[in-house]
C-alpha cells in the first residue's frame, strides 16, 4: 500500500465504537487500524433487517418448525447491507480496501472494493461447535455457506484470531494459504502493569492465605460455569481457602451459590464503578478460569495475561492460540473434569516459586503478542502486503 493509498474502508453491522458490542472488539479492531497509521472510512450500523419476506419467513420458522431463520444469513438482508456500506463508502472519497470482522456485509459489496477480514470464526465452525447452531434450518445454512464462500474468494486477505478458523477456511472452504493469516485478538484493557517490574510487584502482592479464582463469561453453560462451580467445591473441600468471583453472568435460577462464591454480575468498563470492580477483581486473583464448551479466541484470556494472571481453559475452537499451555496458562482436554482443574489449581496453589514463574510468563507473552497495538501493525504489515500483490 503506497502512502498515498494508505486509506482503507471499515465494515460493520453494528456499532464501530460501542466497546459493549462483540466483547468490544469492532471498537478495538477500528483502533487498532488507525493507530497502525492507516484513515479509515467507516461505514457501520447498517440498519435493522428491512425485507420483509425475511421477516416472515423467520416467523413462520419460529412458529411451526423447530428450526431457527436466521435474519443475518439472508442473502437478501446481506444485500441490502453491502449496499448501505457502499453508499457510505462513497462519500467518503477513494477507498481501494476494505476491511470487515465478519463476510457477511463484504460478500455482496461492488466488484470495485477489495476487501480484507479479520475474523474469529468460520460459519461453518460455528455450526459445527456452538451449541444452538444446530438449529439452523436448510435455507440459513444454504445462504449462509454461500455469503461465507463468496466473501472468502474475493478477499486478498482473511486473517483469523486463531489456528482453528484458519485451518477450517483452508480445509472447508478451500482459501488458499497465501490468503490467511493468523493473528490473535489484543485484550481489552488498559495495560495493568507498565513493565515487568510492576508485573512482578503486582503478582507478589497477591495473598498466599487466600486463593482467588475469576470466571469471565456471558453465556453460562457454554463458558463452562457448572464445571467452575465444581472446581471451586472440591478446592474448599481439599481445605484451600477459596474465593472464587463470577463476572459477566449470572447463573440458571436455583443455582445454589456457597459462601466462598461471589457473583458480580455484568461489569461494564465504561462505567467507573464498574471498572474499578473489574480492574480490583482481576488485579487481586491468581487465577483466570474459562472451561468453554466452545469457544473461538476469547478476549478474556487476552486480558488475563495483561494482568499477569495464569488462564486454565479448556482446549477447544481456537483457545491454544490465546493460552499456550505452560506460558500463559494450563490447557485441559474436552474431557477433563472438574478433578483435573482443582489438581492443577492446587500444585501451583502449593508451589509459590513455579506460580510465580508462570504469572509473570503470562505477562510476557501479553506484553509480546497479545497488545492491540502489537497485532494492529502485524494487521496493518499484512493489508499493506496483500495489496502490493495485488496491485
Amino acid at each position: 500500500m503506497s502512502t498515498t493509498s494508505r486509506k482503507v474502508g471499515y465494515v460493520t453491522i453494528g456499532s464501530a465504537s460501542d466497546v459493549r458490542a462483540w466483547s468490544g472488539l469492532n471498537a478495538h479492531i477500528l483502533q487498532a487500524l488507525r493507530d497502525a497509521g492507516l484513515e479509515v472510512a467507516v461505514a457501520d450500523n447498517l440498519g435493522a433487517p428491512r425485507r420483509f419476506l425475511s421477516r416472515l419467513k423467520g416467523r413462520i420458522y419460529r412458529s411451526f418448525s423447530n428450526k431457527t431463520y436466521s435474519l443475518d444469513r439472508d442473502r437478501a438482508i446481506a444485500l441490502q447491507w453491502a449496499q448501505e456500506a457502499a453508499r457510505r463508502l462513497s462519500t467518503q472519497g477513494d477507498v481501494p480496501l476494505v476491511v470487515s470482522t465478519g463476510t457477511i456485509p463484504i460478500a455482496q459489496l461492488p466488484e470495485r472494493y477489495s476487501t480484507a477480514i479479520w475474523a474469529d470464526a468460520t460459519f461453518h465452525s460455528l455450526r459445527t461447535t456452538y451449541p444452538g447452531y444446530d438449529k439452523l434450518c436448510h435455507d440459513s445454512v444454504t445462504s449462509g455457506e454461500w455469503l461465507e464462500k463468496r466473501a472468502f474468494d474475493r478477499s486478498n486477505l482473511i486473517c483469523f484470531s486463531s489456528q482453528w478458523a484458519a485451518t477450517d477456511a483452508a480445509n472447508y472452504y478451500g482459501v488458499p494459504a497465501h490468503k490467511l493469516a493468523v493473528i490473535p485478538y489484543g485484550a481489552n484493557c488498559p495495560p495493568a502493569y507498565p513493565d515487568e517490574t510492576a508485573a512482578i510487584a503486582g503478582v507478589r502482592s497477591r495473598s498466599r492465605s487466600l486463593c482467588r479464582l475469576v470466571f469471565v463469561g456471558v453465556e453460562w453453560e457454554r463458558k463452562g460455569g457448572p464445571l467452575v462451580l465444581e472446581t471451586a467445591r472440591r478446592l474448599h473441600d481439599q481445605g484451600i481457602p477459596i474465593r472464587l468471583s463470577l463476572m459477566g453472568c449470572n447463573p440458571p435460577p436455583g443455582t445454589a451459590l456457597p459462601d466462598y462464591v461471589e457473583n458480580a454480575g455484568f461489569l461494564n468498563k465504561q462505567v467507573p464503578a464498574d471498572w474499578e470492580k473489574w480492574d480490583t477483581l482481576m488485579r487481586s486473583a491468581h487465577f483466570l478460569i474459562l472451561p468453554s464448551i466452545a469457544d473461538c479466541t476469547p478476549v478474556a484470556l487476552a486480558e488475563a495475561s495483561a494482568y499477569a494472571l495464569p488462564s486454565l481453559a479448556r482446549n477447544v475452537g481456537g483457545v491454544s492460540s490465546v493460552v499456550r499451555h505452560g506460558t500463559n496458562g494450563l490447557l485441559f482436554t474436552p474431557d477433563a473434569d472438574a478433578g483435573a482443574y482443582s489438581d492443577a489449581i492446587a500444585r501451583l496453589w502449593q508451589d509459590p516459586a513455579a506460580y510465580e514463574e508462570l504469572a509473570l510468563s503470562s505477562h510476557r507473552e501479553w506484553t509480546a503478542h497479545l497488545r492491540w497495538d502489537v497485532a494492529g501493525k502485524r494487521f496493518a504489515e499484512r493489508l499493506t502486503a496483500s495489496m502490493l500483490c495485488n496491485a
